[in-house]
């Protein structure tokens, strides 16, 4: 995430400490999915994983789950 984090500084237009969030928020959670998948044995296809997890990031629950 650091090398992240240095290559692509200003890319969302923010602040040095708002785009820190970002980052942060961004490897929390993709490596929460990624080993989640891993401890579900990989039951999933590594293209629906990474479509769950892009929505999930990008979009949040609102992507995954229907509205009632």
């Amino acid at each position: 995430m650091d090398y992240r984090k240095e290559t692509n500084r200003g890319v969302f237009g923010l602040d040095e400490y708002s785009e820190n969030l970002v980052f942060a928020y961004y490897g929390a959670n993709s490596t929460l999915l990624y080993r989640q998948w891993i401890a579900d044995g990989k039951k999933l296809r590594l293209e629906e994983l990474i479509d769950m997890a892009t929505r999930l990031i990008c979009s949040g629950m609102s992507s995954i789950v229907p509205n009632e």
